[in-house]
């Protein structure tokens, strides 16, 4: 069964990839832009990461999470120690919601032309929605990484349920 625990747990385990990350990159590489491959660098992404991570943090207590909010504070994407100071902390404020899973509104924009209204939801849901969301946007990174002649872990941006998947249908060595 799924509590806040497991899921705070396992995004606090995607995050440390990215810490990972932004120890093992130049300043130059989480800059890096390479038009027309990719327009936005690898700091761009992590920006829009943990930003959402800032807004359920922020908005989780008073049961209110904007993701359209988000400040795109550009030190984030501009400046990898910074980020990686913000994605410590960031770990260490998961480590503080509540155990319980609690009902909580949710705003975020799927279509610009239509006002958006507040969606209910659950903070469970919401961790769920924030660690995918993190594990796309790192797969994205892993494309950029390499592209730049780096290598990473093989599960870096990889579901969890795709390295389930390849757990289950691992040959089996021989003895």
């Amino acid at each position: 069964m799924r509590t806040v625990s497991t899921l705070v747990e396992h995004n606090v385990l995607a995050l440390q990839q990215g810490v990972a990350l932004l120890t093992a990159l130049s300043d130059t590489s989480y800059r890096h832009t390479s038009p027309p491959i990719y327009d936005s660098s690898i700091g761009a992404h992590l920006r829009h990461v943990l930003e959402h991570y800032v807004c359920l943090l922020q908005g989780a207590p008073a049961g209110t999470i904007d993701y359209d909010g988000r400040d795109r504070d550009r030190r984030i994407e501009q400046d990898r120690l910074f980020a990686l100071r913000l994605t410590e902390e960031l770990m260490d404020q998961l480590q503080s919601l509540g155990k319980e899973d609690e009902p909580v509104k949710v705003k975020i924009t799927s279509d610009p032309r239509v006002e958006v209204a507040w969606t209910e939801s659950t903070l469970l849901r919401e961790l769920q929605y924030v660690q995918a969301h993190t594990i796309h946007h790192f797969a994205l990174i892993a494309m950029m990484v390499r592209m730049q002649g780096h290598e990473l872990p093989p599960d870096f941006g990889v579901a969890p349920s795709t390295l389930a998947y390849r757990m289950r249908t691992a040959a089996p060595s021989n003895r």
